[in-house]
């Protein structure tokens, strides 16, 4: 008995359906990828300059806001002095451009204080970020689904049960959900 000539109508265009929200999904993945590679590679440009400026001029300090209110003027940087060590570090941590999502995901933490998802650090010691890196854990979910994907259209996976079917349609649905609020 073949499983998928017993599938009735409604079955068989759900799961059409699933499988063209998980081409959507990848597809989401592929761009959120795309996006973090080029913010990461940018933030690395913007260090790797600020490095030349600091070999320059001893007190290139000097040239960055004292804060985020004060608006910019010629010849000053746009942001304050720890935005700048951030972006310094950032450089430092990738010695050459990111080229996958997974070599910028290492420096997504510098990234997210400099955009300010995350505050910046205080004190000595290393700091903990929030309990929970939403972004990071998105960001491998998403590249574990586009491997699955991928490993699907090239046949690797012959055939799946209803159960992993029903397991994948799961995880899909709350990712799915988010994702249609977010368009």
């Amino acid at each position: 008995m073949n499983l998928t000539e017993d599938l009735d109508r409604f079955t068989i265009e759900l799961v059409e359906h699933v499988n063209r929200s998980y081409a959507d999904f990848v597809a989401a993945g592929d761009a959120a990828s795309a996006k973090l590679l080029a913010v990461v590679n940018k933030g690395r440009e913007i260090g790797v300059y600020l490095k030349s400026l600091k070999a320059k001029h001893r007190a290139w300090e000097q040239l960055a806001l004292p804060n985020l209110t004060t608006k910019p003027t010629p010849g000053k940087l746009a942001f304050p002095v720890s935005y700048a060590k951030s972006f310094i570090r950032l450089a430092e941590r990738l010695k050459q451009p990111a080229e996958t999502a997974a070599d910028a995901i290492s420096s997504l933490k510098e990234v997210m204080i400099l955009q300010g998802e995350l505050d910046l650090p205080q004190g000595h010691g290393r700091q903990r970020i929030h309990d929970t890196d939403h972004v990071s854990e998105l960001v491998k979910i998403l590249m574990n689904a586009q491997q699955t994907f991928n490993k699907y259209l090239r046949g690797e996976i012959p055939g799946w049960s209803k159960q992993r079917r029903d397991d994948l349609r799961a995880q899909l649905e709350p990712i799915v959900a988010i994702y249609n609020l977010l368009g």
